[in-house]
This record gives C-alpha cells, structure tokens and sequence, in this order.
C-alpha cells in the first residue's frame, strides 16, 4: 500500500524521464545499498531497524567506496549516525523544528 503510494507521488512531482525505483522491503535486511548514493529515512524505524541500516550503509561504503548522503527526516535515534565516526553531519536540525527538523550526514 505504501508503495503504491509513493509511486502514485513520484509520478505527480517527477519528470518522466527520471529513472527511479521503488522497493518494498525490510530496510534491514535489504542488501540493495550499493547501487545507491542518497538515502532519505523518515522517521518511520524501530531504533534496532536505523542501527542495521546504519550498519549496512557502512559495509556498502567500505564495499563500493562512494560518498554516501543521508537524509534522516524527524530523527529519533541520530546517535545511531552521530556516534559513529563514519558519518559526519553536515547539517543538524534545530531544536525548535518539529522533531528536530532534519539532519543530514554523509559517509567519510
């Protein structure tokens, strides 16, 4: 259900001629990071499930060395990122932001 509707989203904002794909998927266990450089997570994961993609994340990188970027919307668990010297945070919602805004990390 999901899915269908982020492709019925996708299709009113996005111009055709974009190549996308969208994968219903536990983000945990899903091995399908290399293949990717931007990652947007929306504040939708259990703290287990942001450390196993946090984990993950990190063996793509090691695997297929990139600059990585995540998008963490409404962070709940950003010491999953922050503390681990992997990431650095380019950008660090505010406090007065709904949920802490957004924060933004990439890979080093």
């Amino acid at each position: 259900m999901l899915c269908l509707a982020a492709e019925e989203n996708l299709k009113k904002v996005m111009p055709s001629s974009l190549d996308y794909q969208i994968d219903c998927c536990d983000a945990g266990s899903w091995n399908g990071y290399d293949a990717y450089n931007i990652f947007y997570i929306y504040n939708s994961f259990p703290k287990t499930v942001i450390h196993e993609v946090n984990e993950k994340l990190c063996e793509s990188v090691k695997k297929r060395h990139r600059k990585v970027i995540v998008l963490y919307l409404f962070p709940e668990f950003p010491e999953e990122f922050a503390k681990d010297s992997r990431w650095r945070l380019l950008k660090k919602g505010f406090w007065f932001e709904l949920r802490h805004g957004m924060h933004i990390y990439e890979s080093i």
